[in-house]
């Protein structure tokens, strides 16, 4: 979620709320805030990334090894 420099989740509506934590829930993601603007949140995105493509990497290895694609 960017743009917490002009709204953060906490001072959502109460209807905005659930439906993003549905949303959320339904396809099984995690909710980063960040900001473009003043640079917060930015390391914990690129953080995350690297660690769930570090994840995907480390999954896929076994099908590589075994000749697998």
């Amino acid at each position: 979620m960017t743009k917490i420099d002009l709204i953060r989740f906490e001072e959502l509506g109460a209807e905005d709320k659930a439906q993003l934590e549905a949303l959320l829930r339904d396809n099984s993601v995690s909710l980063i805030t960040m900001s473009n603007k003043s640079g917060e949140g930015i390391s914990q995105v690129k953080e995350t990334a690297c660690d769930i493509l570090l994840k995907y990497r480390l999954e896929q290895k076994p099908d590589a090894l075994s000749g697998g694609n």
